[in-house]
């Protein structure tokens, strides 16, 4: 049996206009939440030296972006 996903289900019963509204509002707290992280990894990442900052902040990106792919394909059993 399936899990119903209620927060879907009840975003798809709002009207066009208010899901594009809702829409909106959650990307715009993506947009500030993304925000504050990078003014905070400048800020306090390596912060003299631009070159470690960025190439350190890329490898860490990579291999959370690995580690989550292959979570997700442990757990959907692949």
């Amino acid at each position: 049996m399936k899990k119903k996903n209620i927060i879907f289900e009840h975003f798809v019963s709002l009207k066009k206009h208010h899901q594009v509204l809702f829409s909106l509002l959650i990307l715009l707290g993506v947009v500030f939440v993304w925000r504050g992280m990078l003014n905070l990894i400048n800020r306090y990442w390596f912060a003299d030296n631009i070159l470690v900052s960025n190439v350190s902040g890329m490898i860490i990106g990579v291999l959370i972006l690995y580690g989550s792919h292959k979570i997700m394909k442990m757990l959907a059993g692949e």
